[in-house]
């Protein structure tokens, strides 16, 4: 969820005591959790492609695939380590920036404009929410830009869907918790990013068909 620690209060350790790694989750992540989180991305991808064929233009069928492989993944991860690293949020977006270059090269300089807009709005949506709730962590905030972005590119109220659906499942989920008592009233936020991709490329993309075939 975090690459940051969240401070609560407690007295400031003593000199000398053990700086905590920023990088160090729950646990150290393991070939099967790769191996399972490659799964889980690959199926994500196949429904992003799936929800934006018929609605989002062709050549973003690439992009939405990285964007669901790499939500898919790092959602996993964080849901068993509570943990988005630094490195792999980099590969991601590195990976996801080449497909969208890729997929707006045709439409020129032009086409980066709500791309780059909407993902910047993402990450001031997810610093918000952080200092408001508490909830995103650092890794979450620098997650967020990259499917924003993606979703941008295809139509962006998309992105924005994207976000609302997030803020709705993240409020569902600590509304559970606290009807079930769960000490634990910070679950993953990854995973919920991930699933809330799905329903907002379809509902943008509805509208979106709507606009251009009333």
């Amino acid at each position: 969820m975090s690459d940051q620690t969240i401070t609560t209060g407690q007295e400031a350790p003593t000199a000398g005591a053990p700086v905590r790694d920023p990088e160090e989750g729950l646990r150290d992540l393991t070939g099967r959790d790769y191996i399972v989180g490659a799964i889980l991305g690959t199926a994500t991808a196949a429904l992003m492609v799936l929800a934006g064929k018929g609605f989002a233009p062709a050549a973003m069928a690439l992009p939405l695939a990285v964007a669901g492989f790499g939500m898919g993944f790092l959602g996993y991860l964080d849901h068993v380590t509570r943990l988005i690293r630094n490195g792999h949020n980099a590969l991601f977006g590195a990976v996801a920036a080449v497909a969208l270059a890729v997929a707006l090269a045709p439409e020129g300089p032009s086409a980066w404009v709500p791309v780059l807009a909407t993902a910047a709005g993402a990450f001031i949506f997810l610093l918000v929410l952080s200092a408001v709730s508490g909830f995103a962590g650092g890794g979450d905030i620098k997650l967020a830009p990259i499917p924003a972005a993606v979703l941008a590119a295809c139509f962006p109220l998309t992105a924005v869907l994207w976000l609302l659906f997030t803020f709705v499942l993240v409020l569902i989920g600590q509304l559970v918790a606290r009807a079930a008592r769960s000490d634990d009233q910070h679950a993953a936020m990854a995973p919920l990013m991930a699933a809330a991709m799905i329903p907002a490329v379809i509902v943008g993309g509805a509208y979106q068909h709507s606009l251009v075939f009333p």
